[in-house]
């Protein structure tokens, strides 16, 4: 069996950032965490939320793997864990209460997990990180929510810069645009655009993406290019019974129907990728050296993320849109 990970912040100077993790337990279990970018900006013992969720994430899948209770693992189990986990920072923190309370107090984040079942892998997944199988295969779930978040980016992005603006306000103009929606001008768009700019973007947003996305409803579409992230993404949060819902860890509110789970057996499986969506675009070859190869080449055909790679977060210098996580697990020579 052969390992490889891999994971850097979207900041190289400020590695202590990073809000991605990885579990690498030989024999036992492989994972990829991304903590969510938290919506209060608070900060616990100087770290974002997304940091310590992912923190708690990786403190219920070692202890997992310590006590030997992979093998039997399934999604109940799991999300008992990881909810427990959660729950022991929120209270630690002095939050638990406030967290039980209200969605916007919690701190979440996404995992792709593998577990060892000696003739088999268990995979579980939750959000959008995802697994490759066999360098073809791929097993993720994109949110149509970020795709209506990040295509109101991208035309907000390209109003600004049409304005005049330099790629830096341009890339800070989009992104507040983005997260708090077009109901209101925000100030790092208004030394650019106006109200009627707005309408503008408001109405092309929502032409391009109700039909692009026929099966969301209009009205969703709207409360998101209308609010944002900020004021409605919250809302779709582990609620499969809306178009938009989504699943992500945070000690409440997730079910077992927002986990994926499924077995397959070791022997079809040559090599297995797990990977965060800090990655935009995936590589030929199942190598840290490859998957790195690729995320340069995205940098410089689309560092603003706008065009082949839209996103909610553009790249600004040398400090990059996300983090990036990559583990690879191979039964031959992985190079």
């Amino acid at each position: 069996m052969q390992i490889a990970a891999f994971s850097a912040a979207k900041d190289p100077d400020r590695p202590e950032a990073n809000e991605d993790r990885f579990v690498v337990v030989q024999d036992r279990l492989y994972a990829v965490i991304d903590g969510v970018t938290d919506r209060s900006s608070r900060r616990y013992d100087g770290r974002t939320g997304g940091r310590v969720a992912a923190e708690a994430t990786e403190a219920a899948l070692l202890s997992l793997a310590a006590e030997g209770a992979h093998p039997t693992l399934d999604a109940a189990g799991l999300l008992a864990r990881l909810n427990a986990s959660f729950q022991a920072v929120y209270r630690r923190h002095g939050v638990l209460e406030e967290a039980k309370a209200a969605e916007t107090s919690r701190f979440g984040s996404t995992l792709a997990l593998a577990v060892d079942r000696r003739d088999r892998f268990g995979f579980f997944f939750v959000g959008d990180s995802g697994i490759r199988f066999n360098g073809g295969e791929i097993v993720r779930h994109d949110k149509d929510l970020d795709h209506i978040t990040a295509t109101l980016r991208g035309f907000a992005y390209r109003k600004v810069a049409k304005a005049g603006a330099d790629p830096t306000a341009t890339e800070l103009a989009s992104r507040a645009l983005c997260w708090r929606g077009v109901g209101s001008l925000p100030a790092e768009a208004a030394s650019w655009i106006g109200e009627a700019d707005l309408v503008e973007i408001r109405e092309a947003a929502l032409a391009r993406l109700t039909s692009e996305l026929p099966k969301i409803p209009v009205a969703d579409i709207t409360r998101m290019i209308d609010n944002g992230i900020i004021g409605a993404q919250g809302g779709y949060q582990n609620r499969p019974d809306l178009a938009l819902g989504y699943s992500s860890l945070d000690g409440f509110s997730l079910t077992v129907a927002g986990i994926e789970a499924f077995d397959r057996p070791k022997a079809g499986i040559a090599t297995l990728e797990l990977y965060t969506d800090g990655y935009f675009a995936l590589p030929d070859r199942p190598t840290i050296a490859a998957w790195e190869a690729k995320a340069d080449e995205v940098e410089r055909v689309d560092p603003a993320k706008v065009s082949l790679y839209p996103s909610t977060k553009g790249s600004l210098g040398r400090i990059r849109a996300d983090d990036r996580t990559v583990v690879i697990v191979s039964n031959g020579d992985p190079a």
